[in-house]
C-alpha cells in the first residue's frame, strides 16, 4: 500500500461512504488511486458490532472500487486530538503520502466527527516535520478538503457524481446493520435507521447537484483558495 493520490479519513465505517462515496468512485474511475482510513471500527454503535461492520466495509469498498483501506484502531467514541492519536494519523499520512486528504467537516453532531477534523488537520501539518520520527519519510499533503456529515453544509465546491451516485448509494446500503430494516422492528432505533434517512441523503445529493446544474453532486469545503495557475484553467472547470 504505497503512495496514493487521495487519502480519505473516516471516523467510523460508513462515514466516508455517506460523505464522499461518489467522489471516491469517480476518482477511481478516472484512474486515480484512493485509500480510506477508518479511525475506529464503530464498535460503540447502537446497532451492529465491529465484526459485522468490518464485513459490511469490505462489501462497500468493493462496490466503490477501493483497493486499499485500513483501520487506525482508535477506540470508538475516543477520537480525541491527543498526542497518541496524532502520531497514529501521522503514520497513516506518511504511509500513503497523499496529495489530497478528504476529512469530515467539523460542523456535525457526533463528537468523534468533530474531533476528526482537528486531529487530521494537526497530523497533516506535523507529518511534514523532520524531527517527528516515525521511521518513515516525512510528508505533508498539498491540501485538505472537508466533506459533510450533517445536513447543514454550505459547499465551496461541488463534484458532479451523477455517474457514480448509484455506486455511492449501493456502498451505503452495504451497511445493512445501520439502516432501516422493516423485518427487524426489535432493533434499537437511531438517526440512521429512520425510514427516510436514505431519502434525505439522496435529497442532499440532488441539492448539491442542482448548484452546478447536474443531477447529483457532493459538496466540499476548503479553507484555502483553490489555485488557478493559468487563466485558461478557468474555462477547464466550467
Amino acid at each position: 500500500m504505497g503512495p496514493v493520490d487521495v487519502l480519505v479519513f473516516s471516523p467510523h465505517p460508513d462515514d466516508a461512504e455517506m460523505g464522499c462515496g461518489g467522489t471516491i468512485a469517480a476518482l477511481i474511475g478516472e484512474g486515480r488511486s484512493v485509500a480510506v482510513c477508518y479511525l475506529t471500527r464503530g464498535e460503540m454503535g447502537t446497532r451492529g458490532d465491529a465484526e459485522t461492520r468490518a464485513a459490511e466495509t469490505r462489501e462497500a469498498m468493493k462496490i466503490l472500487g477501493v483497493g486499499a483501506y485500513v483501520y487506525a484502531d482508535i477506540p470508538d467514541a475516543h477520537v480525541f486530538n491527543d498526542a497518541h492519536n496524532r502520531e497514529t494519523v501521522v503514520r497513516m499520512i506518511r504511509q500513503f503520502q497523499p496529495r489530497l486528504i478528504l476529512a469530515p467537516y467539523h460542523l456535525t453532531l457526533h463528537p468523534d466527527h468533530v474531533q476528526t477534523t482537528a486531529l487530521v488537520n494537526d497530523a497533516a501539518y506535523l507529518s511534514g516535520l523532520l524531527k517527528i520520527d516515525t521511521g518513515q519519510p516525512r510528508h505533508r499533503p498539498a491540501r485538505i478538503m472537508y466533506y459533510p456529515l450533517h445536513p447543514k453544509f454550505d459547499p465551496t465546491l461541488v463534484v458532479d457524481i451523477s455517474s457514480t451516485f448509484k455506486q455511492k448509494m449501493d456502498a451505503i446500503r452495504a451497511y445493512r446493520s445501520q439502516f432501516h430494516d422493516p423485518s427487524r422492528p426489535d432493533m434499537p432505533q437511531t438517526l440512521l435507521s429512520a425510514q427516510d434517512f436514505l431519502d434525505r441523503l439522496e435529497a442532499q445529493a440532488r441539492h448539491f447537484g442542482s448548484l452546478i446544474g447536474r443531477s447529483y453532486g457532493e459538496g466540499f469545503r476548503t479553507d484555502l483558495p483553490l489555485p488557478v495557475g493559468e487563466a485558461r484553467e478557468l474555462l477547464q472547470i466550467l
